[in-house]
């Protein structure tokens, strides 16, 4: 086993999943600033946001198998891609073991009631009640 080619794919899988995590995050933290603009737009930022992904998560993964095929090189060129690819499904597996740690339950709205003693009380529980006021 080369241990040249495992740290090139390791060092790719990392890229692709360093560059994964930050674009998620940014989607997540700029959602709330795309609110009431043409849907079109959005629409259109959206693909050309998936296209640059696209490219810059598939020069990581393919540009230097598909250079070192070029060159004659096709075992250590294919032993790469498929370390590489190898290394990003134990990444994927190692993120959906981390999601199932976190308990899975309904995500509440943030909606409050008012009280007949003039406190307020939120939703809570499975099913998103609101929880009983004080003294009741």
């Amino acid at each position: 086993m080369n241990t040249n080619l495992l740290l090139r794919a390791f060092v790719s899988a990392a890229g692709v999943a360093g560059y994964v995590s930050a674009f998620a995050w940014l989607l997540n933290h700029t959602e709330r600033g795309f609110d009431g603009q043409p849907d079109f737009l959005i629409g259109t930022l959206m693909i050309l946001l998936f296209i640059i992904s696209a490219s810059v998560t598939g020069s990581l993964v393919l540009l230097r198998p598909v250079t070192m095929f070029m060159d004659g090189n096709k075992k250590g060129a294919m032993q790469l891609f498929v370390y590489t690819i190898a290394f990003l499904a134990a990444i994927a597996i190692a993120v959906a073991l981390t999601l199932t740690q976190y308990e899975a339950g309904a995500q509440c709205t943030l909606e409050a009631m008012l009280c007949p003693d003039g406190s307020y009380v939120g939703r809570a529980g499975p099913n998103c009640e609101f929880s009983p006021c004080p003294g009741r």
